[in-house]
Order: structure tokens, then sequence, then C-alpha cells
């Protein structure tokens, strides 16, 4: 279920719907954008083991995600830094 962030109240179907159909790609991308910085933050506040680093994921999802994720996506696995590539490539290039 979504919310209006200052209410609290529920987001209607009909709503939803909209939000959809006018500007989902655009909206689906910020928010996915929202998801991997909040999980990042939040991962580095303490020590996630085992479930938790998913239950960590799903409950940000929750609160962002327009769209429901499958059960067996597990995005968090693979998560990794944006600059990590960056910084590999400068330390191959030596600058």
């Amino acid at each position: 279920m979504h919310f209006n962030y200052k209410s609290g109240e529920p987001l209607s179907d009909e709503l939803m719907e909209k939000i959809k159909a006018t500007r989902f790609p655009s909206t689906h991308l910020s928010l996915r954008q929202l998801e991997f910085s909040l999980f990042d933050f939040k991962l580095h506040q303490k020590l996630y083991q085992g479930d938790e680093v998913n239950r960590l994921i799903n409950e940000i999802r929750e609160e962002t995600a327009l769209l429901d994720v499958p059960e067996y996506v597990r995005f968090e696995h693979g998560f990794a830094h944006i600059f990590e590539q960056a910084v590999e490539c400068c330390r191959i290039l030596q600058l």
C-alpha cells in the first residue's frame, strides 16, 4: 500500500493508476534510485545479517516501490556502490 507523505492517508487505486499512466517511467526510476539510497544508508547504520538484509530492502520497497517486486528477486545480494567501478578504473589507469 502507498501513502501520502504528508497526511499518511492511503493512495487510492484510481490515483495510483493515474500516476502509472502519466509519468510512470520517470517516477519509477526516481523511486528506484531512492530505494537504492535508503538501502545504502540503512545498510551502514548497523550490522545486518542473513535474512535481516532481505527484510530491510523489503521494508524500504513497501515505502518506495510502485510495483510489487517478486519474492525471488535478491537485488541486495549483488548491490554495489556506484563508485566502485570508477575507483577500479582509476586504479587500473593509475590516475
